[in-house]
């Protein structure tokens, strides 16, 4: 009984490790949040005490721990030497945008004029690959902060320096304190692919029958196999040449093995060798102090494979976006006057995050829909935490930077869970400065309504890109990749290596069509189209094709097969596309 009770806690966690492991296998979202607080906390300790004596304004520390937090999280170069060069460059948009800031306080029409301008050279910048994003970001961040935090001209000097080290303490922070390198990335995404695998062949060996789901339990535990071997795929984009395609081959032999198992045309000891194998050739690479890197300079696959969406009228797609911000923007500097002229800038951030990260009018339309929704239901939830913590200052800073610690871990996951825990953190840290919570949050949520319904009218009005445009773009490009795919497996001589890189790109481009097919199917009210049904066919072909090709089935029966399905879908993409 005793040893029974002692496997218990070890049981709980090793469920707690596999529900954290699913949703971020090389743990880089764990890590971010990681950085962010200790950022925070190293900020807030070094600048309030220099604030206190040097006879500052007590609100200027703020704005040194916001830029350094969002310092930590904007900067997405692919590898580290590049990260780090960003990380310092992002010193000059900061300090430029704090000046202009400050400068132009006392004139409001000028100040407003100047926001819509930058906010037009923030979204611009993108064009220029990550780290134009990342210096446009920040220096619309910084504009922001000052205006929030009520930089003066006076005290400039303050602020800058404010700002200066807080970008600096992130910087130790994110390179001395939490390193993320690519080796270590792809060590923790194969011990994730592993420990995935494991849970696979657990699941397979349960008798049929043994619970109501156990079928649906097993198809869930696949897909997280799968999602699990696209980040491993990614992390091996810095590995030499041939260890790569070894490893590749490795991980692909793995989720066939794998698809077998659970369509049950398989033995679970297939998995298990399949398994076996991978471990072997894992430790063999990732052993020592480095893995073999191949160049530098060359991009993430995440990076490389974004597409050129063709829009008509030849505008850039950035300058596009660029256009709609501002107008966005502008408009929204006007709505949050009307709702309150002291912080109608809470209605300019709000149309100008739902741009963010973003290509479609749909995309920005359900952004728009979840900062609402985040925004309402985090405020109600902050105010019920400052009214319960109120008064007790340990009490409400552990509540504070435990949202932070939330709201950024769920970043990448959930933009709307973000913003919920990050304005219950606002509503924390307006009961810190002694702040009436209420009145504050309720103008914010009235702010953000007016900013987000700003954004998304802009969208859908001004220039709009249509989400069933790129989707039809990214559709139509699978199935040249497809066609591309059939004819190399038709060609004599042929390695598998050459083939499972060529399958790869298109597991890569499958998973973005998805991607951008359910965030156009979850703008609000939006009906399941035709188009999310033509995905799932895409879906079923490509992975019939990864197993005809390689798994070791490609006689020329199959291949005929496999050619009649490719043929059907591609009638069916093209008539949806007209024509």
């Amino acid at each position: 009984m005793a040893a029974a009770g002692a496997s218990e806690p070890r049981r709980s966690l090793a469920a707690l490790a596999d529900f954290v492991l699913v949703g971020d296998p090389d743990l880089s979202r764990l890590r971010l949040a990681a950085r962010v607080v200790l950022t925070a906390l190293t900020t807030a300790a070094c600048l309030f005490p220099a604030a206190r004596l040097l006879r500052a304004s007590p609100v200027t520390p703020l704005l040194g721990v916001a830029l350094g937090v969002m310092s930590v999280s904007v900067v997405k170069d692919a590898q580290p030497a590049e990260q780090r060069k960003t990380h310092l460059l992002l010193v000059v948009p900061a300090l430029g945008a704090a000046t202009l800031a400050a400068a132009l306080a006392p004139y409001p029409f000028w100040a407003a004029t100047t926001f819509v301008a930058v906010v037009a050279v923030a979204v611009a910048a993108r064009r220029f690959g990550p780290r134009g994003s990342a210096l446009g970001t920040l220096g619309f961040l910084a504009y922001f902060d000052a205006e929030f935090f009520g930089a003066r001209f006076g005290e400039l000097h303050f602020a800058l320096a404010a700002l200066v080290s807080g970008i600096g303490i992130a910087f130790v922070v994110r390179f001395g304190v939490i390193r993320e390198t690519p080796e270590r990335l792809l060590r923790r995404s194969f011990a994730t692919l592993v420990r995935q695998a494991r849970r696979v062949v657990r699941r397979a060996l349960e008798p049929r029958g043994a619970s109501s789901n156990d079928g649906a339990e097993l198809e869930r535990e696949l897909a997280r196999l799968n999602d699990t071997a696209l980040v491993v795929d990614q992390h091996l984009q810095t590995v030499s040449g041939s260890a790569r395609r070894a490893l590749r081959l490795a991980v692909l032999d793995l989720e066939l093995a794998a698809a077998r198992v659970g369509t049950q045309t398989g033995p679970a000891g297939e998995l298990t060798t399949a398994l076996e194998r991978l471990e072997a050739l894992e430790r063999a690479p990732t052993r020592g102090a480095n893995v073999p890197l191949a160049e530098q300079h060359r991009p993430s696959a995440t990076a490389a494979s974004e597409p050129v969406v063709s829009h008509g009228r030849g505008l850039d797609p950035s300058a596009r976006r660029a256009v709609q911000a501002a107008v966005a923007c502008a408009a929204a500097i006007a709505a949050g006057h009307v709702i309150s002229p002291n912080r109608w800038y809470w209605a300019v951030i709000s149309a100008f995050v739902v741009f963010n990260q973003v290509e479609t009018s749909s995309d920005t339309v359900r952004r728009a829909w979840h900062r609402v929704l985040g925004t309402v239901a985090g405020v109600l939830a902050g105010d019920v935490l400052a009214y319960f913590a109120s008064g007790r200052r340990a009490v409400e800073l552990t509540l504070l930077f435990s949202c932070m610690f939330v709201g950024f871990y769920l970043l990448r996951f959930s933009y709307a869970w973000m913003v919920f825990w990050i304005s219950a953190l606002l509503a924390l840290l307006y009961a810190l400065l002694g702040r009436a919570v209420t009145p504050l949050l309720e103008i914010r949520v009235l702010e953000t309504l007016a900013g987000a319904a700003a954004g998304a009218l802009a969208a859908t009005v001004v220039l709009p890109t249509r989400g069933s445009t790129r989707t039809a773009t990214l559709l139509l490009g699978l199935m040249d990749q497809l066609d591309a795919y059939l004819n190399a497996a038709l060609v004599p001589g042929r390695s598998r290596a050459e083939l499972a890189d060529i399958g790869w790109h298109l597991e890569v481009s499958l998973n973005e069509l998805r991607g951008t097919a359910r965030s156009s199917s979850l703008a609000p009210f939006s009906p399941r189209t035709r188009v999310l049904e033509l995905v799932d066919a895409a879906s079923s072909v490509v992975l019939l094709a990864r197993d005809t090709i390689l798994g070791g089935g490609a006689d020329r029966n199959a291949l005929e097969r496999l050619d009649r399905a490719v043929l059907n879908l591609g009638l069916a993409t093209r008539a949806w596309c007209g024509g």
